[in-house]
C-alpha cells in the first residue's frame, strides 16, 4: 500500500511562539500533505492570526477556531480537541475528493526536518503491519536537544501517523476518553496492528512532553492518567518509587496529588471493558517488563 497521500491535523493553544516555525518546517516537506487542519483552541496570543495569516497562502492549510465548553479534566478536554481536528480533516478531505491514505497528529511546538514525512511515510510503506508510527522526540535543554526515553513500540501523538485502514479500525481520534494516544494505541494493538516508535526519524520539541503547564503539574496530569485508564495499584506505587528516585519526592508527591485528587472526587473513569483489561493486565504486564527486565537481568549477570 503506498502511502504518500496523507492529511494532517494539529490542536493549537497559546502557541504564537512556535506555530509559524512549524507551519515552515510542514510548508517545507519533500511530502506535503493534501489537507491540514489546525484548530485553534481559544488562543490569546495571536495563535489564530499567525494559522490565518498561512492559511490565506496555502490553499491546503485550514483553521477552524475551537468555540465549545470546555471540559474539566484538561486531558479529556485536550482529547476532543484533537479528536475535532481530525474529524474536520476527514470531512473536508471527503468534501472535496483529497486522497489520503495515512492521517497525521502533529503537536503545535514541534520541530521537523523536511525530510520527516517522507521517512514516516517510506516507513509504513516498508512494513505493511505497522498501523501507527510516531518519531523519536528530541527535548530542547541547556545541554542541547535530548531523545527522550521511550519504548520502542509506544509512538506518543507528538508525531503520530496512522494508517488509514488501521484509523477506521481503531474508531479514529476519541473524543470521549483520553489521553487520546494511549486509547489509541491500546485499540491498535488490540486490533493486532503493530506500533512503532522510531529512533531513527526524530522530531524537536520546543519543551519537555507534558511540561506546557509546568513539571509538577505536569506530573499531576499523568497521576490523573494513571487513574482514568485503572492501571493497578501496584503500578501507581511502582511508578511513584520510580519518581522519587530519579526527580525527586516533590515530583512523586504531584503525580500521587492527581492519582489521588481523582479518586477523591470520584472522578469518571474509563469503561470500555475490553480496554481496561488491556490497561490492569497486558499494558501493566508490558510496562513491569521493559522497566524491570533489564534490571533483573543485570543482576543475574552479576552473579558469581
Amino acid at each position: 500500500m503506498n502511502c504518500a497521500d496523507y492529511i494532517l491535523c494539529t490542536a493549537a493553544k497559546d502557541e504564537a511562539a512556535s506555530i509559524a516555525s512549524l507551519i515552515e518546517d510542514v510548508v517545507a516537506q519533500k511530502q506535503r500533505p493534501g489537507l491540514w487542519v489546525i484548530v485553534d483552541d481559544s488562543s490569546t496570543d495571536g495563535t489564530s492570526a499567525i494559522v490565518e495569516r498561512y492559511a490565506s497562502r496555502y490553499s491546503w492549510i485550514r483553521l477552524i477556531r475551537y468555540g465549545g465548553e470546555r471540559d474539566k479534566s484538561l486531558l479529556m478536554h485536550i482529547s476532543k480537541v484533537k479528536s475535532l481536528a481530525a474529524g474536520s480533516a476527514l470531512g473536508m478531505a471527503a468534501a472535496e475528493g483529497i486522497a489520503w491514505s495515512c492521517i497525521g497528529i502533529l503537536d503545535a511546538d514541534m520541530s521537523i526536518d523536511k525530510d520527516f514525512y517522507a521517512l514516516m511515510l517510506s516507513r509504513l510503506d516498508e512494513d505493511a503491519s505497522i498501523g501507527l508510527i510516531g518519531a523519536g522526540i528530541l527535548s530542547r535543554t541547556d545541554k542541547g536537544p535530548v531523545l527522550e526515553a521511550a519504548r520502542p513500540d509506544l509512538p506518543g501523538s507528538a508525531t503520530m501517523l496512522c494508517r488509514r485502514t488501521c484509523f477506521e479500525q481503531i474508531g479514529g481520534v476519541p473524543d470521549d476518553m483520553y489521553p487520546e494516544d494511549a486509547i489509541m494505541l491500546a485499540r491498535a494493538k488490540l486490533a493486532g496492528w503493530k506500533t512503532e516508535r522510531s529512533t531513527a526519524i526524530t522530531a524537536v520539541q520546543a519543551r519537555g512532553t507534558g511540561s506546557k503547564y509546568g513539571e509538577a503539574r505536569g506530573y499531576a496530569l499523568r497521576g490523573e492518567r494513571i487513574y482514568y485508564l485503572r492501571y493497578p495499584l501496584a503500578y501507581l506505587m511502582i511508578r511513584a518509587a520510580y519518581l522519587t528516585l530519579k526527580k525527586g519526592p516533590h515530583i512523586a508527591l504531584a503525580f500521587l496529588f492527581g492519582y489521588a485528587r481523582c479518586w477523591i472526587r470520584g472522578a469518571r473513569r474509563l469503561e470500555d471493558r475490553k480496554l481496561i483489561e488491556y490497561f490492569s493486565g497486558q499494558r501493566f504486564r508490558e510496562v513491569i517488563s521493559h522497566n524491570l527486565g533489564p534490571m533483573l537481568e543485570k543482576i543475574r549477570f552479576r552473579r558469581p
